[in-house]
């Protein structure tokens, strides 16, 4: 069918023209979106079912590119062991005391 070859044409361009000019996350999360997108189309237009596996690996999937890109940051090492020592002196103090409620840490 000539109308598919001349489609799948300006795919491919656009596809080089993003790549050419934007970073390759960023190109990786359009196609990703542009997939979702005929995802959801064929879900509507078919009548096909979207069950929680898609809705769940849908979730990991965005998130994992948020997560690359920086959209999402994740504490810091330090950070982390801060907040693990504030976590591990409260139960400390809380076994120490043998307080049965929770202590304000």
């Amino acid at each position: 069918n000539l109308m598919n070859v001349a489609m799948q044409n300006i795919c491919v361009r656009s596809i080089y023209y993003l790549l050419s000019e934007w970073t390759s996350l960023a190109v990786t999360l359009v196609t990703t979106i542009r997939k979702f997108l005929s995802l959801l189309l064929s879900i509507i237009l078919f009548n096909n079912t979207f069950t929680t596996q898609h809705w769940a690996s849908t979730v990991l999937v965005f998130s994992g590119s948020a997560l690359f890109s920086g959209l999402i940051r994740l504490p810091k090492e330090d950070q982390l062991e801060a907040w693990w020592r504030g976590v591990r002196g409260c139960e400390e103090r809380v076994a120490k005391e043998k307080v049965v409620a929770k202590l304000p840490c």
